[in-house]
């Protein structure tokens, strides 16, 4: 088994290096960098690649430029059984060098990458692509401690506030976590 890190310009070596951590063995590990737009270097480093070895980068991305091609490229590791771990995607690479867990996750990968229109970008930049978190409405506070007080009901509490009873009782629930948290935070202090 032999361990190539693959590497953009841009990428944090020393990051990519940390995922060593979760295998039981190391050996000899090789190191591949390139320009960001480049894909040369890698495709001399799939010829090389065999079954069994692990192949560490940065992002989905780092495999090629577009949704397609990255499919194409997690194909490859799925039909030639090389363990692939993306450093931004965790499970990857947390269970070490369990093929059978890596297949699972590349294979689901695929799957996603496949469809057109479920964007893989969200999965390479790490950022949330369900609907927009509501924020507390302005008068939130005050209307929250009249309610505690039992000054107004909580459909009168609903109303005022102008949101859906579900969302309501959601953000009830996460206020009340958020004064609960403030409480231990100025207990330490």
């Amino acid at each position: 088994m032999k361990i190539y890190i693959y590497a953009k310009q841009n990428d944090d070596i020393k990051g990519l290096r940390s995922v060593l951590r979760y295998l039981d063995e190391v050996g000899e590990v090789l190191i591949i960098s390139e320009s960001t737009r480049s894909f040369n270097e890698y495709q001399h480093l799939k010829k090389r690649l065999k079954q069994g070895d692990i192949l560490i980068v940065w992002g989905i991305f780092s495999l090629a430029l577009s949704q397609s091609f990255v499919a194409s490229e997690l194909k490859f590791f799925i039909d030639n059984k090389i363990l692939l771990f993306i450093y931004d995607l965790a499970p990857t690479y947390k269970n070490g060098a369990n093929a059978a867990v890596n297949t699972a996750v590349l294979q689901t990968l695929y799957a996603l990458a496949k469809n057109e229109k479920i964007s893989l970008s969200a999965l390479d930049k790490n950022y949330s692509v369900g609907r927009n978190k509501l924020t507390f409405p302005q008068n939130w506070s005050e209307l929250y401690e009249k309610w505690q007080n039992k000054e107004i009901t909580s459909k009168e509490f609903i109303s005022a506030s102008g949101l859906k009873k579900a969302t309501f009782y959601n953000m009830l629930c996460e206020y009340e976590n958020l004064l609960q948290e403030q409480v231990k935070y100025q207990k330490l202090a």
